[in-house]
């Protein structure tokens, strides 16, 4: 009875280019809704670990056909679910420097496992556009979680002017700002490294 099942058609369309499209839609909602949202509301910290779960899930699916890959990606959301609940709210919290790290694997491993996907020979298509959009998205997030990690470890290594840092309650989520400033080479000056 399983069999009827159309998982065949499910699994293609994660072993096609075609998953792409569901990856950046949740990076585009992760970066461009959630994040300016919980920079005003931290209440909704919650919010963004699931979308970045969802981030991690969609990753996974649109990279790997392999059962034991997508066990472990499973696995790695879990994991990352757990400490991210425990160490919200906590500013001096080894659990948030595990899941900052956790972070920079992963999305920094996914954009380089896209990206050879992306650039391999074969026919461009708009899933391989959507596929660079990825990646260019993904190495922003990787940077911002890099640029929080240091700013965890030593709290001043980065300038935050006055006004950046009145604007929201939770400095840490202005790398995601900074960090595709940064990558789009425009640097206001708002937000700025000490050395």
């Amino acid at each position: 009875m399983l069999s009827k099942f159309p998982h065949k058609k499910y699994l293609r369309f994660w072993q096609e280019e075609r998953a792409f499209t569901v990856l950046l839609i949740t990076l585009i909602a992760t970066v461009f809704v959630i994040y300016p949202l919980v920079e005003y509301q931290e209440k909704l910290i919650k919010l963004l670990l699931l979308f970045i779960c969802i981030n991690f899930v969609a990753g996974v699916y649109a990279v790997t056909i392999s059962k034991v890959y997508r066990i472990a990606g499973w696995l790695l959301t879990m994991l990352l679910i757990a400490i991210g609940f425990t160490s919200v709210g906590d500013q001096l919290s080894y659990g948030r420097i595990i899941e900052l790290l956790l972070m920079i694997c992963y999305f920094g491993f996914l954009a380089l496992i896209i990206m050879i996907r992306v650039f391999s020979v074969s026919k461009v298509n708009f899933h391989r556009i959507q596929g660079a959009i990825v990646v260019y998205i993904l190495f922003g997030l990787t940077f911002s979680f890099i640029y929080m990690l240091i700013n965890k470890i030593n709290h001043g290594a980065f300038n935050i002017s006055d006004v950046v840092a009145q604007s929201s309650q939770q400095n840490e989520y202005k790398f995601v700002y900074f960090s595709f400033i940064t990558l789009c080479t425009i640097g206001y000056g708002d937000i700025t490294p000490v050395s």
